[in-house]
């Protein structure tokens, strides 16, 4: 059944003839293509002479036309075929026809001028033509003018024009069959599609506030209305039975992380198989959604092309009773659904041009699958893309369609009940992996301290740090195993802005010197020990000072590990760094070895890094003490660091870390108590 603002006997017989006249298009069509491959073929052809009549036939004005490669040449050469030409008219009754039903259409002169041009194949006055309406309406004004036959329009551009590629694009929407490429330059539907990419996912997401507690045809839209098009979804239990809502293509890129994109939309439009198919069946085996269920599907726009998809899953059916198929401004005609019994509904304003992406706009001369309840009308106060808005089907229904609202909502009385059971997805079409994936991805275990416990190993997932690296008198430190360089040992300044982590945000800068192994000195092997992973290496660090502005972090270090700390709200006043870092090179850093001291027991944690780093050779950095007598401050006077040049400076922009537990060491000479 299909219900319009405005019918007529006119109309309906234009399409009839249009229908009849494509059918002998086709016929003829095949006609051509097997007169084509006889040629190919000598052991089918009898003679020279009959040769020359089968050539004559399929080029010959008066015969089939200039119907080689099925037309193809035809168009390259400006000769059209038999069938090309049949095709074409076919196409123009279906423009007469809208002109019987919405002369407002071609009350337009420049509408006229325009269809009149490609209907001729004056491309470049059917351009200028376009432009004109463009500049001087806005794209929403031009658009809406153009809707209602902009399909049929379309496919005789394809037909005439001299561009053999979209051929099959043009004779699809003259057919009224799904086309394999887009009508303009013939690209192939899966090289379009190809963007749209995934097995889709679907995360349980935060309920919605204004989601209805009732169901009901007009309840259904509204909560498509209140989801968006940000890449949710809703499904709701009412009465044992199962609603799923489906939004629309969002605004913006044509390429994003959801499956509510323009490629997806036209993947959808054209194909079966979508990342929002796929992320429809994961939200609903997450739902719990029993077999043999009674499923009812509502979707917009893409997502009606989507649920259409979906009720045309076979394996799908098999396991859920799909009985109703609510599509709004969506493009589903050419869509067939996998059980016979599910009733559907196609709601399509004339001047919205996105339900004519299949192919069968105002004008398709095709009747739609049995059984369908269609409901066609023109809303003159809505121009595209209003027109498409879910709002504006919302308010057409309610205040312009009561009749086709009585319908709707008689069908899905089923599922006008109180709702039982909401929860909304959020939908992608990758699954996204755990944060963190795979360097965080690690056993945990909950660790007590006096300011609550702590997760080991203590993970950051986002920090950044400066690294300077200095060489002080070895005499200062006391008796650490260090390295030197000389008489000089090796200590690192590290500040960390740590902006994700075990311990919450916080910032920290620490004071280590570069120590051997706890046993004995490795003057060799320690520099061998820096393209080693951290767990494989015998020499670190030792950690001098620390100032932390968290204390929660500073007592996980200080009774965890062992580390020295102090909490500071400000870094400003322990230290500061000043000048230009210059340049920088890339450089490998996979973390180090802490060695600590807790308790009189030697301790050997791993601190595992990833990301990149950036070594800065010509940084001219100057380290200042602050006034603020910190340890951290009175240690670095006490080296000699205040006002020091680091002799090396690397940057970590943007890392990950991982410190694991910290594990006992047996130590035959542990150092004295007040050392480190």
């Amino acid at each position: 059944m299909t219900v319009t603002t405005t019918t007529g006997a006119r109309a309906r017989e234009l399409k009839a003839a249009a229908a009849e006249l494509v059918e002998v298009a086709a016929r003829i069509k095949a006609i051509g293509d097997r007169a084509c491959a006889a040629l190919l073929e000598r052991d089918r052809l009898r003679s020279p002479r009959s040769a020359v009549r089968l050539l004559r036939a399929v080029t010959h004005p008066r015969g089939l036309g200039q119907a080689m490669g099925g037309g193809r040449f035809g168009a390259v050469l400006g000769r059209d075929s038999l069938a090309v030409l049949l095709a074409v008219t076919s196409l123009r009754l279906r423009i007469s026809a809208v002109d019987a039903d919405h002369p407002e259409v071609f009350a337009d002169r420049e509408t006229r001028a325009f269809v009149e041009a490609v209907g001729s194949d004056r491309d470049v006055n059917a351009a200028r033509i376009l432009r004109t309406m463009f500049s001087g309406r806005g794209a929403s004004a031009a658009l809406s003018a153009l809707a209602p036959i902009a399909m049929e329009v379309m496919a005789m551009r394809a037909l005439l024009d001299e561009n053999p590629f979209n051929d099959e694009a043009g004779w699809a929407l003259a057919a009224g069959t799904l086309p394999s490429s887009e009508p303009l330059l013939g690209v192939t539907t899966r090289a379009v599609t190809s963007w749209d990419r995934g097995d889709g996912s679907a995360e349980r997401a935060q309920h919605e506030p204004g989601i209805s507690p009732v169901g009901g045809p007009l309840a259904f839209l509204g909560n498509i209305a209140t989801l968006g098009n940000d890449g949710r979804i809703l499904i709701q239990e009412i009465g044992g039975r199962y609603v799923v809502h489906a939004p629309g293509m969002a605004t913006g890129r044509p390429v994003n992380d959801t499956p509510q994109d323009l490629v997806g939309a036209w993947r959808n439009t054209l194909l079966g198989d979508s990342p929002y198919v796929g992320a429809l069946l994961k939200a609903i085996d997450d739902f719990g959604v029993p077999e043999g269920a009674e499923v009812a599907l509502v979707g917009h726009s893409e997502g009606g092309a989507a649920v259409m998809n979906l009720a045309q899953d076979a394996l799908f059916c098999r396991r859920h009773l799909v009985t109703h198929v609510l599509a709004v401004g969506a493009p589903v005609d050419a869509k067939q659904c996998a059980d016979p019994a599910t009733w559907v509904a196609s709601v399509a304003g004339k001047h919205d041009i996105v339900p004519t992406l299949d192919g069968r706009g105002a004008g398709s001369c095709f009747a739609h699958p049995e059984g369908w309840y269609v409901v066609e009308y023109a809303d003159s106060s809505h121009v595209f893309p209003q027109c498409h808005n879910i709002r504006a089907y919302i308010a057409n229904l309610r205040d312009d369609l009561p009749e086709a609202l009585a319908e709707l909502e008689s069908r899905l009385a089923p599922y006008a009940g109180a709702v039982t059971r909401s929860q909304v997805y959020r939908v992608r079409d990758w699954a996204r992996p755990p944060a963190g994936f795979p360097f965080l991805t690690v056993a945990s275990r909950p660790a007590a301290t006096s300011a609550g416990e702590v997760d080991l190993p203590f993970l950051q997932s986002s920090a950044r740090a400066v690294v300077c690296l200095f060489a002080v008198d070895a005499g200062r430190l006391g008796s650490l195993q260090d390295v030197r360089l000389g008489r000089r040992a090796l200590v690192a300044l590290t500040a960390c802005d740590h902006r994700e982590g075990s311990a919450g945000p916080y910032r920290e800068v620490s004071l280590s010197v570069a120590v051997h192994s706890p046993w004995q000195a490795h003057h060799l092997e320690v520099w061998r020990d820096l393209l080693a992973p951290p767990a494989h290496r015998r020499a670190g660090v030792e950690v001098l000072e620390r100032a932390l502005t968290s204390e929660r972090a500073e007592v996980a270090g200080r009774e965890l590990w062992g580390l020295p700390g102090c909490v500071t709200e400000s870094l400003s006043d322990v230290f500061s760094l000043r000048g230009r870092l210059g340049p920088g090179v890339p450089v490998p850093v996979t973390g180090t070895v802490i060695y600590s001291r807790l308790g009189g027991v030697r301790l050997r944690s791993c601190l595992e890094v990833s990301g990149g780093a950036r070594l800065h050779p010509l940084a001219a950095v100057r380290l200042r003490a602050g006034p603020e007598p910190h340890p951290l401050a009175i240690r670095l006077r006490a080296l000699g660091l205040d006002g020091a040049t680091p002799l090396a400076t690397l940057t970590l922009p943007a890392y990950r870390s991982r410190l694991s537990p910290p594990v006992p060491l047996l130590v035959h000479d542990p150092l004295p108590e007040g050392d480190a």
